[in-house]
This record gives C-alpha cells, sequence and structure tokens, in this order.
C-alpha cells in the first residue's frame, strides 16, 4: 500500500475515492473501512484532530449498523490517537472498552492489538498489570502469527529494559525490530523512534550501532517466545 511506504498523498487519494464510491452505492461497511484507513493515515501524519474525526464518523457507523467489530477496533483507533496526544486517562479508558467489547465477541487479533496498546501505556506508568498484558498478548499473537504485534510488543519490552537499566538488552531488541521488515509506519514513526532517541542519549552511537547490529540477528518469534516464557515464570511465581 502507498501509506506503508510514507506515499501520504497517494493513499489519501486512494482512500478519498474509495469513500466516494463506497458512499455512492450506500456501503456502511465499505464506508467504514475506508474512514478507519482514512484516521490511520492522519494519525501516521500527526494530524491527530484531523484522525479523530474520520474516527468519530466510523463509530457513529458502527454503533448505527451494530458492528461490535468495527467499533472495537474504532475504539482503539482513538486509543492511540488518545495516547499521542499525551491524554493517557483518555487512552486508557478506550483501549480498555476496545479490549471489553473484543472479549464479548470473541476478536482475538483486537484483543491482543488492545492488550499491546495497554502494555505501551502500562510502561509508561508503572502498572503492575504489565507482566499480564504482555503474557496475554504475546500468547494470542505467538499462536495466530500475529507478526506486526509482536513487534510492537518488542518495542515495549525494550522501552521497559531500558527503563530498568538493562540499556544493552533494550539496544538489541531495538535492532531486531529496526531490522524487520513488516514495522509499520506508525510504530516507527511514534515508539521506536522514541526507543532510539532516548537509547542515543545514554550510549555511544558506536556501542548503540553494535548492540543494533547484533539485535537484527535475533529470531522475532524466539525471541518472543523467550520473553513469554519469562514473563510466565514470573507471573507463576509471585
Amino acid at each position: 500500500m502507498a501509506a506503508d511506504r510514507g506515499e501520504f498523498h497517494s493513499a489519501e487519494n486512494y482512500y478519498q475515492e474509495s469513500l466516494s464510491l463506497s458512499r455512492s452505492i450506500g456501503d456502511p461497511r465499505g464506508i467504514d473501512m475506508v474512514l478507519n484507513n482514512l484516521g490511520k493515515l492522519s494519525t501516521e501524519k500527526q494530524e491527530y484532530a484531523v484522525a479523530d474525526n474520520y474516527f468519530q464518523q466510523s463509530l457513529e457507523i458502527c454503533q448505527s449498523i451494530d458492528d461490535s467489530q468495527g467499533k472495537a477496533v474504532t475504539l482503539n483507533n482513538m486509543g492511540s490517537v488518545a495516547y499521542y496526544r499525551g491524554d493517557y486517562e483518555t487512552a486508557i479508558s478506550l483501549h480498555q472498552q476496545s479490549l471489553t467489547l473484543a472479549r464479548e465477541i470473541g476478536e482475538q487479533y483486537v484483543i491482543a492489538e488492545s492488550l499491546s496498546r495497554l502494555c505501551i501505556l502500562a510502561c509508561r506508568q508503572d502498572w503492575q498489570a504489565l507482566p499480564a498484558y504482555l503474557q496475554e498478548s504475546l500468547s494470542i499473537c505467538l499462536e495466530l502469527d500475529l507478526i506486526p504485534i509482536v513487534v510492537e510488543l518488542i518495542v515495549t519490552i525494550a522501552q521497559c529494559e531500558l527503563k530498568q537499566g538493562q540499556v544493552a538488552e533494550a539496544a538489541k531488541l531495538a535492532g531486531l525490530v529496526d531490522a524487520f521488515p513488516e514495522v509499520a509506519q506508525e510504530l516507527r514513526i511514534h515508539e521506536l523512534a522514541r526507543l532510539l532517541k532516548a537509547l542515543g542519549e545514554v550510549l555511544p552511537e558506536a556501542q548503540l550501532t553494535a548492540l543494533m547490529k547484533e539485535g537484527a540477528a535475533f529470531d522475532l518469534a524466539t525471541t518472543a517466545r523467550s520473553w513469554l516464557n519469562r514473563i510466565s515464570q514470573e507471573l507463576a511465581e509471585k
């Protein structure tokens, strides 16, 4: 997709054409899908007010056609916008609403994604719930091979490691993610960029480069499973 390559203008034109077509044929689900894509594109462009507007429209459509899955997805996207704006309490509330709804309908992808976003917030605010969130999300992602969410979780783990003074481990995990081809644009320009900036403030450039190069050789699934086992063991010992 054009959006994945950062070609925002081409992507926006494509989505606007799709939106006009969906409206012309009266396809509410199609309209909802395109509005979400436009909202995510605006989020990547860091145009958060525009993104919020698209997501609000999407939410209204989902409510009008009783689309619980679409509503859960949109609430998650709205939570991300609130997070990027620095409104953490609203972000937590929206992600928890998404998680509750996803659990009700058994939508595993949205459950994993909601948990992943809550992990990011938990890492920032030192929630005691973080290990349990990580455990459940990693379990779902590894079982269903949800690679983009696994990558997001590895970034969160790296951020938590850095906060705890495990700088070398954080740098290696950052290297794994940075070298991975399926890193979402939104993750790269927000959480990964923040992690790399923080690492650059505590490590000499040559050392950071060497550690990231070492991490780039790691296997993603093996690394994720290793962390899942470690977290599960820590929870069992509590």
